[in-house]
This record gives C-alpha cells, structure tokens and sequence, in this order.
C-alpha cells in the first residue's frame, strides 16, 4: 500500500515537472502561428541563447586570432630556420671551397715533392751506380792482390834457379762463342784443372775474338742463322736484358770466381797448342822444358787448348777430367767452396725469390726446364713436364710443403704449364721465373735447397758449384758428381745411390 502511493506521488510529480516547462513553449507555437492564445501563456526568455552565441562567437575570434598568431609565429620561425640553413650552407660552400683550394695547393705541393723525389731517386741510383763501381773496383783489387797472394804462396819456399823459380804451368783457352752455359762450362773444368794441379788460369780475350765475330755473323743472320744454334737464339735475343754479345763480353765479371786477366798477355805464338791436355808427369815436363820463357820472375810454360780443336774446348778438359780421376777429384768440396764463396761475393744481391741461407721453415727447390732452342722433336735433349713434376713429387715426399721454382726461357712449344702447375703431392707453392736475367737465375739455382737441372750447360755449371742437393738426369753426356742423385730422364724415376 505504501508502495503503490510512492508511485502515484511520483507520477503526479512528473505531471507538474511536464507542464511547467512545455506548456510555454506551446502557447509561443501557437501564437507565432495566428492562433489566439486562449491559455494567455507568456513568451520565452532568449536572452541566455543569445548571450550563448556570443559568447561562443567570442571564443571562436580568439581562437581564430590565437591560430592566426600561431601561424605567423610557425611562418616566422620557418623563414629564419631556412635563413640559418642558408648561411649555414654558404658557409659550407665557402669554407669547402677554400679546402678545395688548399687541396690543390697541397696536390701542387705533392707534384713539387714528386719531381723532388724523383731527381732525389735519379741521384741516388747514380750514386748506387757509382758505389757499384767503386765497390766493383775494390773487389777486382781484392781479388787480384788474393790471387796473386795465392800464387806466390806456391813459390815462396822453393828454390830458385838461374835467377828463376821453378817452371809455373799456365793454361789458356780462347772463349767460345755459345750462349752463357756453354761459353763458361770450359772456363770451369779448366778452373778445376789448374786448381787441383797449382797451375795459373788464363783466359784469352773475348773481344775482337774468332768467337765473337762468329757470334756477330750469327746474330746478324737472323732467322735464316743455322739451325744448329736453334731457334732459342732467337727467343732469347728478343728478351729483356738480355743481350747474347754483351753477356759474352762480361760473363767472366759477373760470375766473379775467374781469375784476372793478365795485361798483356804473351804473344799467342809463345803459347803450346795441347790436345789431349797432358797432366803433370814425363809429358808435362818434356813440353814445358822445351817451351819455357821467362815471365814476371818466373819461367811460364805456357799450355794453350787450341780453338779449332776437334772436340772444341769444353770436351778437350772433359776428357782430361775423366781420364785423371773422375769429376769429383777436380771438384772437390774445398774447390767448390772456394769458387761458390767469391761467386756469392759478387752475386748475393741478385736473390730475390729466396736466400742462400739454410732455413728450416723454407725449402726451395729450382728447376730448370729448358724450352726455347729445345724442341720436342729434339729427343737428345728433350724432358717431359710430367718427369719434372715426378721429381719434384719425390723431393717434396721428404720436404714437405716445398717451394718449386720454375725457371724457363723462350717459346714453350708444350703450349703450357699444364703438368707442372697440377704437380700435387706434397708439394707447397709452384711459382713460375720466365724469362728473367741470366745472371739472377744462375744465382737463384746456385742458392736453391734442391736443384733439378735440364740437359744444358746452362743448369750444369751452376750445379757445380751448388751447396744443395743437385738431380742429374740419367742420360746427359756430362758428368755428375757422386752424390748427386740421379733421375731417369723418362719416367722421372730417382736412382737409389
């Protein structure tokens, strides 16, 4: 009950609320539309509407005006953003400029230091040529008074006759006309000759020499020269530094280990043509008490192998090597290291690719593979690519990690490398010395832990005077030295010693 007349409170409430605020409106309707207003309902009030719309068009021109502030204050600031950045780039501008403009000074200065450099440079190598000179000088005075030192160590102790020392054996020869190997190979046997016996060494002179003008008539024939020298004069006459005549005319200088010329020599007539070369015994001494003269206090028999012989020079001390001993009673170690001593006196700066210095984190091994001259159809000289390889396969098997070194002259007619850059094995690096300075390469194959050589004087002599190990292929018509180890030149094979 109490409930129910809760409810009827609130309605009759809501009714009151209901009238009060609608029934003005509707009497305003009414009479805005020509109706007579029976119920005589008051107008409403606007005034706070209108006070509303002012006051919101009020705050809508100050927002306005804020954002138009705003605006101008954003414009403002862009401009003077983009004038800092302005200035700021022309600064930079004008500022690289002037860098621009002191690198250019510096690159002017640069090109004045490199001219500076350069005739700093040009001045230096003429002064390490004139210090190559003198230092070259010294060295021949050195030799020259050592030699002479040596000579007369022979004699100081003897007794003189007829105001002379016993008879001193000179033995001469006159150059050959070959390339490098085989113009020094005689020079070398007779080194060997006269060291063993006590004997002086002379050597006639290459220049205005039948040899040397066989060598310029060969030259100046061209293409059309013999095919007995072979095409490799050609190939190697073509090569940089490399100059047939003037290497022929200095060989003696560069290798360093040959005695000093004489100045004069005898008139060739007091000179004994020998052939075969006798050794010291009957012979020796029926020749020279017949042929003696006196000579800078001594009575010279002079011995001469002839140019014209008929085994040429080289072969006339070969056989007279061979017939008194075998090579290694002329190329004693202690010979071999007198020569390999003044032979690295005058060449150790030609080392380059290695040293001659025992190091047992390196080993080298040189081969000489000839090519150029050497054509395949050339079977009395020819060697496989895949024999060298064989060989350097089996010195690496107890060296392993070794350097092989190929040194190469001239057109190779195998069209390639193919064998030797595929050697394997144990082998480390192939590195490949084509066409270098004769004189550089025989340094580098002296130097060489292990030298293989070709069938060519050119590796030949070299060998002879190496400290290495040194492999001698089977059927080359020189001779090798006992340890040296042999390989077969057909299947790269090495002979068991």
């Amino acid at each position: 009950m109490q409930r129910n007349m809760r409810g009827w409170i609130v309605a009759a409430l809501l009714m009151v609320v209901v009238q009060i605020s609608i029934v003005p409106f509707l009497g305003h309707a009414i009479w805005r539309a020509g109706v007579p207003n029976e119920l005589d309902v008051r107008a409403p009030n606007l005034e706070p509407v209108k006070q509303n719309v002012e006051s919101i068009q009020k705050i809508t021109e100050e927002v306005k005006k804020d954002a138009e502030l705003r605006i101008q204050a954003a414009r403002t600031e862009a401009a003077e953003t983009v004038a800092n950045i302005r200035k700021n780039a022309t600064e930079t501008i004008a500022k690289t400029r002037q860098e621009i403009l002191g690198l250019k000074e510096q690159v002017k200065s640069c090109a004045s230091i490199k001219t500076e450099l350069e005739y700093a440079q040009e001045q230096n190598e003429k002064m390490k040529m004139q210090m190559e000179k003198m230092n070259k000088y010294f060295d021949e005075e050195k030799r020259a008074f050592e030699r002479k030192h040596e000579q007369i160590e022979l004699f100081t102790n003897t007794k003189e006759e007829n105001g002379f020392r016993p008879i001193l054996v000179t033995v001469a020869h006159h150059p050959r006309q070959d390339l490098l190997g085989s113009f020094a190979l005689p020079t070398v046997y007779l080194l060997s000759i006269a060291f063993r016996y006590g004997w002086a060494l002379e050597i006639f002179p290459y220049e205005g020499s039948e040899g040397q003008e066989t060598l310029k008539q060969v030259l100046a024939l061209g293409p059309k020269s013999s095919k007995g020298w072979g095409s490799g004069l050609q190939d190697v006459t073509n090569r940089k530094n490399h100059n047939p005549m003037e290497l022929n005319e200095v060989v003696y200088d560069k290798l360093g280990f040959f005695p000093e010329q004489p100045d004069p020599s005898p008139d060739e007539s007091k000179w004994v043509d020998v052939e075969p070369l006798p050794a010291p015994g009957p012979k020796l001494d029926e020749i020279c008490r017949n042929n003696a003269i006196p000579r800078n206090g001594f009575l010279n028999c002079l011995l001469q192998v002839p140019i014209d012989s008929e085994d040429d020079n080289t072969y006339v001390a070969q056989w007279h090597i061979e017939e008194h001993g075998g090579t290694d009673a002329f190329f004693t170690e202690s010979f071999r290291n007198i020569i390999r001593k003044r032979f690295w006196k005058v060449n150790r700066h030609r080392l380059k690719h290695y040293s001659d210095e025992v190091d047992s984190s390196e080993y080298n091994i040189a081969m000489h593979i000839r090519r150029g001259d050497v054509p395949k159809k050339m079977k009395k000289r020819w060697t496989e690519q895949s024999v060298f390889a064989t060989v350097a396969r089996r010195i690496c098997e107890s060296h392993p990690g070794a350097i092989v070194h190929v040194f190469s002259s001239g057109k190779n007619t195998d069209g390639g490398w193919e064998e030797i850059e595929n050697i394997g094995g144990k082998c480390g690096s192939i590195i490949f010395h084509l066409d270098e300075y004769e004189f550089d390469t025989w340094a580098h194959l002296v130097a060489a832990d292990s030298l293989v050589i070709s069938k060519s004087t050119f590796s030949y002599v070299p060998a002879l005077i190496s400290g290495g190990d040194v492999y001698f292929p089977h059927d080359y018509w020189h001779f090798p030295l006992s340890h040296w180890k042999i390989f077969h030149n057909k299947n790269g094979k090495i002979k068991k010693p």
